[in-house]
């Protein structure tokens, strides 16, 4: 959590391709080293438990990708802050490679299943800064303490997903998140 001591904000970033690789290839591990295994601290971040058929939210902070991007800085970058990719499956393998995974489809194909596609920005959230979009945000979409009102604290982005009605009851399903941020061909010193 970002309120533990010694968070950095870097101890949980996966970013991929890993240097000194370019490109992303059928190597590349889905999840950071910390992330691979399905290890809980039950008394302070307990597993989420949720019904087959249940919506869950996943939530995250848009940490500048939304109110910070202008034309010197969003050069090539894809509109709403790209997309987020929800998959889940039973049979999770701590050597997971993203590659596989993208291959999952709504209909079930590998191991597990696609089960929702939403675009990063939700159009609601914000960091606060003195951009015009983090302005209307907040004036938009006040976001308060608790216990407090009239806004101050930054809003953060939502992407929802529903787990399958299959899904058995009382064992670990486990969602990966999946944010495709790719720099487009010919900008900000990408190849061609």
């Amino acid at each position: 959590g970002k309120s533990d001591p010694g968070f950095n904000g870097d101890s949980m970033n996966w970013l991929l391709p890993v240097p000194p690789k370019v490109f992303i290839d059928e190597t590349s591990p889905l999840c950071h080293s910390a992330q691979r295994t399905q290890t809980q601290s039950s008394d302070k971040y307990p597993r989420l438990q949720a019904v087959a058929g249940g919506f869950v939210t996943m939530r995250y902070s848009e940490n500048g990708h939304v109110t910070l991007v202008d034309e010197a800085t969003g050069r090539g970058k894809p509109e709403k802050g790209g997309t987020v990719f929800v998959y889940g499956t039973t049979e999770p393998k701590e050597d997971e490679k993203l590659m596989d995974v993208l291959q999952w489809t709504k209909n079930g194909t590998g191991r597990g299943v696609l089960l929702a596609t939403n675009n990063f920005d939700d159009e609601r959230c914000y960091e606060i800064n003195a951009t015009p979009i983090s302005k209307e945000r907040q004036a938009t979409y006040p976001n308060s303490g608790m216990g407090q009102t009239g806004g101050g604290f930054p809003l953060m982005c939502d992407t929802n997903a529903q787990i399958p009605t299959t899904a058995p009851e009382g064992k670990p399903y486990t969602l990966y998140w999946v944010w495709q941020w790719n720099t487009a061909k010919g900008t900000e010193g990408q190849p061609a």
